[in-house]
């Protein structure tokens, strides 16, 4: 997509008039005209400057320098285990590790695993039981793979529709963040080619919600009542750290505590995902 037309993208995307957005970049609302109609070419300096006032992720940046015809900015080194990620992957393992004996795990921005804690892993096997064996590792190493896929998560899932509809909620948003090939615009395609989970529809919000949506599982007697959180980094400098996500599993009640504490209880060793 050319300049103009990324840029006028985002901008409609954040709902921000030509003014507001003049204004948000300390720029006049002629010049920005100009620069979205293609009669001005901005320097690297305004498009990232379009960029700050936009609220662009890092990578949104980049791309909205190459419209322009510039080099990227920021980096994006893939390889966690990267000399220049060294930083990085010391601080998850450390997350990881003090998250103990609950399950924890570490997703880039398409949802693939790629750390996670002895919990999670005994977490996951416990519940996937023989499904662990299918030799799908794209499918099995993907956090949103393993709850929508109809033969992983789904059978043990309380409630499936409702940790669906919220699961797919969360691509769609990503996907709209980032529509990028390879990113969870993909991902969110894959999803959809479940049955399933194309055939969900939206439900009405209850009349008194809890603080917090749990997911419930039950298989071999065994039922746990858990909600997630995701964090992430603040001041990252490098594009894939910054789309990197820990999502942390919260217990809900004294059984699932009893229960993370169980397939847990030998070590914390990490592992790759």
């Amino acid at each position: 997509m050319s300049f103009p037309g990324l840029l006028r993208r985002w901008r409609t995307a954040r709902g921000l008039s030509q003014l507001a957005l003049a204004g948000e970049a300390g720029i006049s609302a002629r010049h920005l005209s100009f620069l979205e109609s293609g009669r001005a070419r901005p320097s690297a300096e305004m498009v990232m400057q379009l960029g700050a006032a936009l609220g662009l992720s890092l990578r949104a940046r980049n791309e909205l320098l190459g419209a322009a015809g510039y080099a990227p900015a920021y980096r994006e080194t893939v390889d966690l285990e990267a000399p220049h990620n060294a930083p990085v992957a010391d601080a998850l393992r450390t997350l990881l590790k003090a998250h103990h004996p609950n399950p924890a795990i570490v997703m880039n921005r398409r949802w693939d695993i790629l750390l996670a804690n002895r919990a999670a892993s005994r977490f996951s096997r416990f519940f996937i039981g023989t499904a662990a064996a299918i030799n799908d590792h794209r499918r099995l190493g993907n956090a949103a793979h393993l709850y929508l896929a109809p033969d992983l998560f789904a059978p043990r899932i309380l409630d499936w529709a409702e940790v669906a509809r919220n699961t797919l909620a969360s691509v769609r948003r990503d996907a709209g963040v980032d529509p990028s090939p390879g990113g969870p615009s993909d991902l969110l395609a894959e999803l959809l080619a479940y049955p399933a989970v194309a055939a969900l529809r939206p439900s009405g919000a209850p009349e008194s919600p809890p603080p917090l949506l749990a997911t419930r599982l039950s298989h071999e007697g065994v039922t746990i009542s858990y909600a997630t959180m995701l964090t992430c980094f603040g001041t990252a400098a490098d594009v894939f750290a910054e789309e990197l996500r820990i999502k942390t599993f919260i217990p809900l009640d004294a059984d699932t505590r009893t229960f993370f504490a169980d397939i847990a209880r030998r070590d914390t060793e990490i592992m790759t995902g």
